[in-house]
């Protein structure tokens, strides 16, 4: 990262190790989603058990709180999942589902700006092969979020043995 920051990129040997790195990041984003809807299931169901009618927030607004909580972005997560949050019926997964979609979204957006980049960095090698590496590692990212989105979508449960197989 040293190197990068002084201008120069990583020699091909260190590529592997990034996207290694890359990828080890990913997973453990994965494991903490998992935690997040195990976290997000245990709230909704101790609230509904101790839940009183003089509460001031629906149980929806208290899953999207709950899942907001621990990120950065607090307000644009909460205003990517104000639609499914207005619905009193929405069930953890599928606010689990409106973030995923609403980061995927995100990612494609910043993988289309980066192309743009790309195209004005076209004189310069060193900045045109660190651009194709960035837009490689955001449609990784696509691909593994889209995964993500398919896991939380099927019915059954799985465990991190499922996913590696």
């Amino acid at each position: 990262m040293l190197c990068w920051a002084a201008g120069t990129w990583p020699p091909q040997d260190n590529r592997i190790y990034i996207k290694q790195t890359i990828k080890a990041r990913i997973a453990v984003a994965g494991i903490s989603i998992i935690l997040v809807v195990g976290a997000v299931i245990g709230v909704i169901v101790t609230k509904r058990n101790n839940s009183n009618d003089n509460d001031e927030l629906s149980n929806s607004s208290k899953a999207v709180a709950a899942i907001c909580g621990p990120t950065d972005y607090k307000q644009a997560c909460i205003h990517s999942l104000g639609a499914i949050a207005t619905n009193e019926s929405a069930t953890p997964k599928q606010l689990i589902e409106a973030a995923l979609s609403a980061t995927i979204e995100q990612v494609k957006l910043a993988l289309d700006k980066s192309a743009k980049l790309g195209n004005s960095a076209a004189g310069n090698a060193t900045q045109k092969m660190s651009m194709e590496d960035c837009q490689d590692l955001l449609q990784f990212a696509v691909a593994e979020l889209q995964a993500s989105f398919s896991m939380v979508g099927d019915s059954e449960l799985h465990t991190l043995k499922d996913k590696e197989a």
